[in-house]
C-alpha cells in the first residue's frame, strides 16, 4: 500500500513538473574542449558548412543563418562570405576539402583573410518531426569546431535542437521555420563560446 502511494506521489510530482517546463525536451549537447588549449578569437572565419543530410539546402540554410548571427554578435568580428569564398576559389578548394585542408593551407587563409581562426562545421541532421503527434517541427543536428588559425582545435560541440524543445508553460514558442531554429541555435552556442572565453574580441 505505502509502496502504491509513493508511485502515486511521483507521478503527481512529474506530472507538476512536466507543466512547469512545458513537457518540453531539452535539446542534446555536447561540448568537448582541447585540453591545455588557451585561445580567445577575436575575428574569425565561418568555413562551408559540409552536408551529410538528405536534404540539398541543408548546409545552405544553415549557412547563412549562422553568417547572419555571427555578424549580430557585438563581441565577435566575422569574415565576408565573399571574401571567404573567393579565397577558396583562387585556391581550388572545394567544400568536401575542408576538413582535410592541411595547416599551412589554413595558416595562408587566416593571413589572407585576417583572422584568428575558423568555425568549421557539418550539418548532421535536417528533417522534421511530429511534435504532438500531428504537427510536424523542423530537427537540426550540427556538429561545430572552433579552429586557431593553423587548424588547431579550440573545441568542438555536437547540438541537436527540434522546434518543440522551445515550448512554453502555456504551450507557446515553438519554432516551426528550420532558419528560426537554426538561428536560436546558433545564438545559444555563440554564448556558450563566450562563457567559455574563447570567442569574443572583449577583454
Amino acid at each position: 500500500m505505502e509502496q502504491r502511494i509513493l508511485i502515486v506521489a511521483r507521478i503527481v510530482i512529474l506530472a507538476l513538473l512536466c507543466s512547469i517546463v512545458g513537457c518540453a525536451k531539452s535539446g542534446e549537447y555536447v561540448y568537448t574542449a582541447a585540453p591545455q588549449l588557451q585561445a580567445r578569437l577575436c575575428r574569425v572565419a565561418l568555413l562551408p558548412l559540409l552536408n551529410e543530410t538528405e536534404n540539398s539546402t541543408a548546409s545552405t540554410l544553415c549557412y547563412r543563418t549562422m553568417v547572419t548571427e555571427l555578424m549580430a554578435a557585438p563581441q565577435i568580428q566575422v569574415c565576408n562570405p565573399a571574401d571567404m569564398k573567393n579565397v577558396l576559389r583562387r585556391r581550388q578548394i572545394y567544400p568536401s576539402e575542408i576538413y582535410s585542408a592541411p595547416a599551412s593551407i589554413l595558416e595562408g587563409m587566416a593571413e589572407e583573410l585576417e583572422v584568428d581562426g575558423y568555425i568549421r562545421g557539418k550539418v548532421l541532421t535536417f528533417t522534421q518531426e511530429y511534435a504532438d503527434g500531428k504537427t510536424k517541427v523542423p530537427h537540426i543536428a550540427l556538429q561545430l569546431e572552433l579552429l586557431k588559425a593553423d587548424g588547431s582545435l579550440i573545441s568542438q560541440v555536437f547540438y541537436t535542437r527540434g522546434g518543440d524543445d522551445y515550448r512554453s508553460l502555456m504551450h507557446y514558442g515553438v519554432v516551426y521555420s528550420y532558419t528560426e531554429l537554426a538561428a536560436r541555435m546558433t545564438r545559444e552556442l555563440i554564448a556558450k563560446w563566450i562563457q567559455q572565453g574563447q570567442i569574443g574580441c572583449n577583454s
